[in-house]
């Protein structure tokens, strides 16, 4: 897939740590690419792992397919979330979800792991796609997010907007 000629974008945002599963989305976006061979994914932040995840990404000779521009402040944010076509996270730790909310208040469709306060968040196939702790699982919410309809998006901006929503983010 791709939109208007331009590889379709993938992001991931937060803090580059173990506990955030990046080692399931990399395995899960190998298989990704056999049905999508244009995608690019952003995995944008810092942390303790970073490094790690670059030397892997160049080890698997997909550095030029996965990015890692670093830390993103604050009021970058919104460009970040403008500039991709759907949203993931894997992380197993999150209490409360935060960037999935913000994803979704800019419309982003998301896949998220089925797991903690992303299940409460995420209702599968109506505003975004959950996966289970497996790289197939991921690879294929992944693509439902990527070619979401208007529907999953209009949805999810619902979800993240107030006064029925949880959040207090700018629908862009």
């Amino acid at each position: 897939t791709s939109r208007g000629g331009r590889a379709d974008i993938l992001i991931s945002l937060g803090r580059i740590a173990w506990e955030k599963n990046l080692d399931l989305v990399l395995q899960g976006f190998i298989i990704l690419l056999k049905d999508c061979p244009d995608v690019k994914m952003v995995i944008a932040g810092e942390g303790p792992a970073r490094k790690h995840y670059i030397e892997s990404v160049r080890e698997m000779g997909m550095a030029d397919r996965i990015l890692f521009p670093g830390f993103v402040k604050d009021e970058e944010l919104a460009q970040y979330y403008a500039a991709c076509d759907a949203f993931t996270l894997a992380s197993k730790f999150e209490t409360q979800g935060l960037v999935v909310l913000e994803a979704m208040a800019a419309g982003k469709p998301v896949s998220a792991i089925n797991y903690r306060a992303l299940k409460e968040i995420v209702s599968d196939g109506h505003n975004g796609y959950l996966f289970q702790d497996d790289a197939s699982s991921w690879a294929e919410a992944t693509q439902k997010a990527l070619s979401a309809p208007e529907g999953v998006r209009k949805a999810a901006r619902l979800t993240a907007a107030p006064p029925e929503g949880f959040s207090e983010f700018p629908i862009s």
